[in-house]
């Protein structure tokens, strides 16, 4: 029984060996099938070949894999199929290569297929995730994929990405040490630069900027770091800031200008600015021109015109300014209004236009401020020419660092800034001086501070500005007298009040009139004559009228000259012209008699030359009464510059001894500095010097 079951069971064992061997399907056919679609069988059959033929095997095995069509469409499963078929096709011979084509159709190309079916499946995954992990992960794993390249620029493109969300210089400088050649290099160095400079702001630090430009010579922020530089040195613009700035930092390009600024500060065009500041600093880059402008400083300007134009010559006729301007003003604070076409604007004492001309209408400057105009607007600038804020409807000049301004048809107060300092309540609003201002009110006048308080509520109908303390007032058509006090020194009564001094005021009241003094308790008294007329007043002297007579008084009430002469009136420094019977002579105050009366008029006396009418024209005496000039002019009247003569409204010159420099032929003669007259004929302008007795300028056809 034993030796029969051996054989059979040998028997069965070959058998099956056999059946296996002959009918298991071959490895051709797996990849028969797969190409008919039918992974089940080809999956088995490569399953079953996978120790004795694991390239072929697992080539097929991994085609499935990376299908997306079959059930067993794995990516993981092809991934880690992947590397052991390359490291298998890398270990075949071409022997094995031809042999693989000829036995299973495995060609070359369909081995690169698969892999690349790989490839792509790797590279979809690192794209779905899209970090720089993963594409560095494709990158190693997939060695010889196509995708490699854009795997390269995805990380580059993140790395770019991930830098500016980091926005530091330290991520922008690591990007560039790995992608310096990528597109986004050219937008990395422009984001390091913009970093490194915003670094550099954080630290707070002045050195630092300082130094920027140093290290970064090629930054596109050099410039921007010295002008945050020069910011941040100069928070408050003052000497000590400024010249702090210049010494600290020489080489910024900012020292000019802070220079200019210097030079600026408190500038007020005049000789004294100039020399201060050239011994300040004898280190200016532009110490000449400074001296120049202390040279033109140190002149007087007068305008002149030719041709229609107008220009400028100094006081010895040089020409400073051609004739190119419309209308000039006269020189303030070193600048002048001029007209060009219809424009206004500013030139300084070089002639150069340092504010264009662009207004409407413009002021002289007042104060570092000059009104100008625009449109319907009116404004305030700066000697540079800045629009100081605001807008008015109308504006005065600033005074004492306050302007008044109409505002929405009521006037209040600005501040250089231009902010309205004093609410705009006011119906009109004057200058303030010596601290106060006068103001109108539904009609009424009254008096403000400096902040705004009235001092004297607007009751009144009118109140004269504040001399010494002190103001004329205006209540039910009579004067009185008010005190900054608030205190009224003296009640409306009179028909007329004027200042003598600061102790007497001349009185008028009921037809009468008289001296009165703040200082005395006595009562007043008015026992002149007064017709309606202010009395003539000489410095303390004044000449009253007592029943048809005048006579001269002290303000201490004092007579010096008693009530006995048919008229008189003020000559000259202590001499005083009177009348007898019709006929008028010169007398001093202690009643010595200068002239005897014998001319039909007397005007005034000066170094015993008095100047008198005869059969009504005028001439020039001696002390003796003799003529030094005919009396042959309408008027005589004595100037600082000599005798103003006058005939038909026209206008000529005697010197003080009565020669006569200028015939009675000028519209106007004006003095514009000692011994420099400006003429005036047919519309024309000349200057003349008193001393050399000669033009030093006339215009064309004078």
């Amino acid at each position: 029984m034993g030796s029969y079951k051996f054989p059979v069971v040998f028997f069965l064992l070959f058998g099956l060996s056999a059946s296996a061997g002959i009918f298991f399907p071959s490895l051709s056919s797996g990849f028969k099938s797969l190409q008919e679609y039918d992974y089940f069988r080809a999956r088995k059959i490569f399953f079953h070949y996978r120790q004795s033929r694991s390239f072929i095997s697992e080539l097929g095995l991994a085609d499935i894999y990376s299908r997306f069509d079959n059930p067993f469409s794995n990516r993981d499963s092809a991934f880690s199929l992947y590397a052991r078929i390359k490291q298998s096709h890398e270990r075949l011979s071409m022997k094995d290569l031809v042999d693989n084509a000829a036995r299973y159709n495995i060609t070359e190309k369909y081995y690169t297929t698969v892999i690349h079916r790989i490839d792509s499946l790797g590279f979809a995954v690192a794209q779905q995730k899209n970090t720089i992990g993963e594409y560095e992960k494709f990158i190693m794993f997939f060695r010889d994929a196509p995708e490699q390249k854009t795997a390269y620029r995805n990380i580059e493109v993140l790395s770019y990405k991930e830098a500016v969300q980091q926005n530091s210089s330290y991520a922008y400088q690591s990007f560039l040490r790995k992608f310096g050649s990528s597109p986004e290099a050219a937008s990395a160095r422009q984001m390091l630069d913009a970093a490194l400079f915003r670094e550099c702001l954080e630290t707070g630090s002045l050195q630092e900027l300082h130094q920027f430009p140093e290290k970064f010579p090629e930054s596109a922020y050099v410039s921007a770091a010295q002008d945050s530089l020069y910011a941040r040195s100069i928070p408050v613009l003052n000497e000590k800031n400024l010249e702090n700035f210049i010494r600290s930092f020489p080489s910024n390009k900012n020292v000019n200008k802070a220079w200019y600024e210097l030079y600026q500060l408190g500038n007020d065009n005049s000789a004294e600015f100039y020399k201060k500041f050239i011994s300040r600093f004898p280190d200016y880059p532009l110490l000449k021109e400074v001296t120049k402008e202390l040279y033109l400083a140190e002149k007087e300007f007068y305008a002149i015109q030719s041709k229609g134009k107008w220009g400028f010559i100094d006081e010895k006729g040089t020409l400073m300014i051609p004739s190119m301007y419309e209308g000039v003003e006269t020189f303030s604070e070193g600048l002048c209004v001029v007209q060009v076409d219809r424009g206004f604007g500013y030139i300084n004492k070089s002639g150069r236009m340092v504010i264009p001309a662009q207004y409407d209408d413009a002021e002289p400057f007042t104060e570092g401020m000059a009104l100008v105009k625009k449109g319907s607007d009116y404004f305030f600038i700066n000697r540079s020419g800045t629009r100081i804020p605001g807008a008015w409807q109308d504006a005065s000049d600033f005074s004492e660092g306050l302007a008044a301004v109409k505002k929405e048809g009521a006037f209040g107060y600005i501040d250089p800034s231009g902010h309205l300092v004093i609410d705009a309540v006011f119906d009109n609003a004057g200058d303030f001086s010596n601290g106060f201002a006068v103001v109108d009110s539904a009609g009424k006048s009254g008096v403000i501070n400096r902040s705004g308080t009235y001092v004297f509520k607007p009751t009144f109908e009118w109140i004269d500005d504040f001399r010494s303390g002190m103001a004329r007032y205006q209540e039910n058509e009579s004067y009185g007298l008010l005190s900054l006090q608030g205190h009224v020194l003296i009640p409306a009564q009179y028909e007329m009040l004027e200042f003598l001094s600061d102790s007497f005021l001349l009185a008028a009241k009921d037809g009468k009139c008289g001296i009165i003094s703040l200082n005395a308790s006595a009562p007043v008294s008015l026992p002149y004559d007064y017709a309606g007329n202010p009395p003539q007043v000489n410095g303390p002297q004044v000449v009253f009228s007592l029943k048809g007579k005048s006579g001269l008084v002290q303000q201490d009430g004092k007579v010096l000259l008693p009530f006995e002469y048919a008229g008189m009136k003020p000559a000259g420094r202590g001499l005083y012209g009177f009348q007898k019977k019709l006929k008028w002579g010169l007398l001093d105050s202690a009643r010595r008699i200068i002239l005897k009366p014998a001319f039909d008029g007397l005007s005034y006396s000066v170094n015993g030359r008095t100047a008198v009418q005869k059969k009504k024209k005028w001439g020039l005496v001696n002390e003796d009464g003799k003529w030094l000039a005919d009396p042959r002019f309408d008027n005589l009247t004595h100037k600082n510059y000599g005798w103003e003569s006058s005939r038909k409204s026209l206008k000529g010159l005697l010197d003080q001894d009565g020669t006569e420099l200028l015939e009675p032929e000028m519209q106007e003669i004006k003095e514009v500095l000692p011994y420099l007259l400006r003429l005036t004929k047919n519309n024309l302008i000349a200057y003349y010097h008193t001393q050399s007795r000669q033009y030093i300028w006339m215009a064309e056809g004078f």
